[in-house]
């Protein structure tokens, strides 16, 4: 009798223990069908999966390096050369493989850097509200007002276009949208019970702030990082177009600024990196919106109504 009450006393908090668990399980797998059944979205998770591999397995790819003379000039898509070469003999398809690299380098990095920067003013903004409230919003409606392209050009221009200046710049200037987003998810968690349950615990705010209310924004934020990176690219390619991106470094949009020339006689040199940032960025913007719909269970009842 009394070893089978210290077993099921033993057995209790593990079975409460993993309750939590098997529901997190649970979720997952909602989210895996969901995301699953939604047909876009897999195709921009293939887009976006398959220009990513591409790009790092470039050496495996081509013999050719993107910087190597001595080919034919203006050669058009052959057996040899897959896209073609430029006025300089330079293979266009090991210049588009590279390219990748430094585009999606680009775009990973500043999104991590404006999401980092938008979650934390957000955070702070939506949590302690106030004066902090108020000074957080002025300044990231005084930066969603400015024109980013202009300012990121000047700024480029005056620090120099390099790679570490580029991505600097991008971050720096793309982070109010995660802080809008971040403060209004944090406005209306702070409010929920698993809040007012930890404050009873004597637990801190920024334990409050990382531990419970944060985990249960990242969704949505998960969302707006993807599509930031998206917006990350786009605008690299621009800088690098405009000539302000790094010039040591190949990249999709320097490959478009170098095209300019010769858009009549080798179109060919426009049109290949000109795909793989619409590609790229339609990719990026198909798996943003299925996982907004995966995650969001009001969309979800919308598509089903």
């Amino acid at each position: 009798m009394t070893s089978n009450l210290v077993s099921t006393a033993a057995q209790a908090p593990q079975s409460a223990v993993s309750a939590p668990s098997r529901r997190k399980q649970a979720a997952f797998r909602l989210f895996l069908r969901k995301y699953a059944e939604n047909r876009s979205a897999l195709v921009g998770v293939a887009l976006v999966l398959l220009l990513v591999v591409v790009a790092v397995a470039a050496p495996l790819l081509t013999p050719f390096s993107p910087r190597t003379l001595g080919n034919v000039p203006l050669q058009p898509p052959s057996l040899t050369h897959f896209m073609g070469t430029d006025d300089l003999g330079r293979d266009v398809f090991a210049q588009f493989l590279y390219g990748g690299r430094a585009s999606v380098l680009v775009g990973v990095v500043a999104a991590t850097i404006s999401t980092v920067i938008g979650v934390l003013l957000g955070a702070v903004s939506g949590y302690w509200g106030g004066w902090i409230d108020d000074i957080i919003q002025r300044v990231t409606e005084m930066f969603s007002i400015i024109p980013r392209y202009f300012l990121a050009m000047v700024t480029v221009a005056i620090l120099g276009a390099n790679l570490f200046n580029v991505i600097v710049v991008i971050g720096l200037l793309s982070w109010p949208a995660a802080t809008k987003l971040t403060r209004a998810e944090f406005v209306t968690l702070k409010t929920r019970s698993f809040v007012d349950a930890a404050k009873m615990n004597g637990a801190s705010s920024w334990s409050i702030v990382f531990s419970e209310i944060l985990p249960n924004a990242m969704p949505p934020i998960i969302v707006q990082t993807i599509l930031t990176i998206s917006v990350a690219v786009l605008m690299e390619a621009t800088l690098s177009f405009l000539g302000l991106g790094d010039p040591n470094l190949v990249s999709w949009g320097l490959m478009l600024n170098k095209a300019q020339s010769f858009l009549t006689i080798a179109p060919w040199m426009a049109i290949f990196p000109g795909l793989g940032i619409s590609l790229f960025i339609l990719g990026l913007n198909l798996m943003g919106d299925g996982l907004n719909q995966a995650l969001n269970p009001r969309l979800r009842r919308e598509a089903k109504a």
